[in-house]
């Protein structure tokens, strides 16, 4: 009886759908309530049935005694129904698997029979994509590293590849942790074939370790195994070094290019600082406004004034002007500076040595600052003097400075301001005395 159960299945393609669905299946499915052995025979014969119905059809039918069978306590109908849970698994629903079938099933990793075992983490490629992620990651993940320390090489070596295979469908999170943590244990492992198992999973998820974790954390595996005794796995290794050389190759260069795009930035904001500081960003009193130049031609007519009053000094034939242009209301013209030996520029000296230069020069001479102002740069043009607005005043006449005005630091070389020369009287003349 057992043996023609078991041959049912091959029978079965001989005969019509309509034969199968009304005539058939309703007496499997009678004949697997009975107790006793007959429930794990019939049913690759009620599941061959059960996928050929629709949808509709199969949860009404059939999958009321999927749910029942996987709460079995009988190992061969368990075994059963996972090796044969890739045929069934489109036609159960996703609250169905979660809240029904996967708690029973997660009773297989810690059964004392190794094939249920092996059976129950070759089931995981089928549940991983209809779980919740929560489960997925709490429950799923933690058995599956759990199995590679089994007793059993083929278990471990399943384990390893069935993490490889669902690590499209795990979370982000728990993706690289995940394969590193089994693929480590592979390499280690003293199973040849969970060894190469491990180079393989290495070499197909490569993609999704960075380029830090492959050259320091799993190229040095992976190099060890270069020499593995067994020659299969040796060439594994060589193939697999040669591929993960290549994609750090590809991630290097990347992240070269990325650095290069953002550094490209760069030369704009240095160029938009050099030329602030190349543009004078630094006080230049010659660079500066036309107010600034009025007070300090103001400033420098007012202590050549206030130095040279008392005294009737020669205007020097630079800087004589026609009474005439100044008398029409227009502006003064300047005269060209006479011809002279060329001066290095405006020399600052202490207070004392321009008393006594100033003494030394007498009323023949103004202001001596050392300036040469037909030297370009020197100092300030003829015509910023000249081109002033002075009204009707004469250029010879003196400008009276007001004392607070020298409390400004630019000319700081005057300590203290000017006393106004005070006239000397003429002297009575001497009566003359009789001859």
């Amino acid at each position: 009886k057992e043996t023609w159960f078991e041959g049912l299945p091959q029978l079965l393609e001989g005969l019509s759908a309509v034969v199968k669905k009304r005539q058939v299946l309703p007496e499997l499915l009678t004949a697997q309530r009975f107790p006793g052995q007959e429930a794990a025979h019939l049913l690759p014969s009620i599941l061959k049935i059960g996928v050929t119905l629709k949808e509709e059809e199969f949860r009404e039918k059939v999958a009321p005694l999927v749910v029942k069978l996987f709460a079995s306590p009988d190992r061969a109908v368990r075994f059963r129904l996972l090796t044969s849970l890739g045929d069934m698994i489109e036609f159960l629903d996703d609250a169905m698997l979660n809240d029904k079938i996967f708690p029973e099933c997660v009773n297989g990793f810690t059964d004392s029979n190794a094939p249920i075992r092996e059976a129950t983490v070759k089931s995981m490629i089928f549940f991983v994509s209809r779980l919740k992620p929560k489960i997925v990651e709490s429950r799923v993940l933690k058995l599956l590293i759990k199995m590679m320390q089994d007793p059993e090489a083929s278990i471990r070596t399943n384990a390893l590849i069935c993490v490889g295979r669902v690590s499209t469908q795990l979370p982000k999170a728990s993706i690289t942790p995940t394969l590193m943590t089994v693929i480590g244990m592979g390499l280690k492992d003293p199973f040849s074939p969970c060894r190469c198992a491990a180079l393989q999973t290495l070499s197909a998820t490569s993609n999704s370790f960075s380029a830090e974790d492959l050259a320091g954390k799993l190229l040095p595996g992976v190099c060890h195994r270069l020499i593995d005794p067994d020659p299969a796995v040796g060439d594994m290794a060589f193939t697999t070094l040669g591929k993960l050389q290549e994609i750090v190759r590809q991630k290097v260069i990347e992240r070269r290019q990325a650095s290069t795009e953002v550094s490209t930035e760069m030369p704009k904001v240095q160029e938009e600082t050099s030329s602030w500081a190349q543009g004078g960003s630094f006080y230049n009193p010659l660079s500066a406004g036309m107010d600034f130049g009025f007070k300090v031609r103001q400033k420098f007519m007012g202590v050549a004034g206030s130095m040279n009053q008392g005294s009737a000094p020669s205007p020097s034939p630079g800087a004589l002007v026609s009474e005439a242009s100044v008398d029409s209301g227009g502006a003064a013209p300047c005269a060209p500076n006479p011809p002279g030996p060329p001066k290095t520029g405006m020399r600052l000296e202490s207070s004392s040595a321009k008393g006594k230069d100033t003494k030394a020069a007498g009323s023949g001479s103004a202001l001596d600052l050392g300036m040469d102002l037909d030297e370009p740069g020197g100092g300030w043009a003829d015509d910023d003097i000249c081109g002033a607005d002075l009204g009707n005043k004469a250029l010879d006449a003196p400008v009276v400075q007001d004392a607070s005005d020298f409390g400004d630091d630019f000319f700081n070389e005057f300590d203290t301001q000017p006393s106004e020369a005070v006239p000397t009287p003429k002297a009575a003349p001497a009566p003359s005395r009789p001859a």
